[in-house]
């Protein structure tokens, strides 16, 4: 509907109606979501992150053949993960030509600047929990719980969901004492159900002669 508005196309009654006042909040919280949680941020940005921390440690030990420059091509969507990601994310829905520039640079140490280039406008970016010139040690310690290679990433999005539940002993105990007893629990009902089935009407068991018995 945004793109048909800028193109001067006419919106039909219906959208005419929820378009943009009812739509945009929604429209805007979509692009928090898919960060919305550490893990979520682990696999949606943890490999790219992986590479951005590389790339600057690699700066601070001058590495043989290093590129002072590095380009990434994003969509709206990756714009809004990475500030997410960093803490930073004001909910909106990112522009055309949306920018994050992060800069490793030196003075008394090393340090981060982020930068946030939204349309024309750009902005001092602070990751959550340390300052605009974030110290390099920080801005890494900061990352390490999102940071994940692509091996790792390639891993992990193949493992089954028990792999992210663990339990200590205890709990291994309890959860397997509750297994037990539904499963005891489900087999005497099913038992009481098959005793009452093979009961006559009235609940008075009848006197079935037996082949040897005589008869009287």
């Amino acid at each position: 509907m945004f793109i048909e508005t800028l193109y001067n196309l006419t919106l039909p009654d219906w959208a005419r109606v929820v378009y943009p006042s009812k739509l945009k909040p929604w429209a805007d919280l979509s692009f928090a979501t898919p960060c919305w949680t550490q893990d979520l941020a682990r696999l949606k940005t943890g490999p790219l992150f992986h590479e951005i921390v590389e790339h600057f440690t690699n700066a601070t030990k001058n590495v043989t053949g290093f590129l002072k420059f590095r380009a990434y091509s994003a969509h709206d969507i990756t714009i809004a993960n990475v500030l997410n990601t960093m803490g930073a994310f004001q909910v909106h829905g990112p522009p055309y030509a949306s920018t994050i520039m992060l800069e490793l640079r030196r003075g008394a140490g090393e340090y981060v600047n982020i930068f946030y280039k939204n349309s024309s406008i750009v902005q001092n970016i602070t990751a959550k929990g340390c300052d605009f010139n974030c110290k390099f040690d920080d801005f890494v310690s900061l990352l390490r719980p999102i940071v994940i290679s692509r091996d790792e990433w390639n891993l992990e999005c193949q493992l089954e969901w028990y792999y992210y539940y663990h339990l200590d002993d205890l709990q291994y105990v309890i959860y397997a004492s509750a297994g037990l007893s539904f499963v005891v629990f489900t087999l005497s009902i099913w038992m009481v159900w098959r005793c009452c089935k093979r009961m006559p009407k009235g609940g008075v068991t009848a006197y079935t002669q037996l082949p040897s018995d005589e008869v009287a």
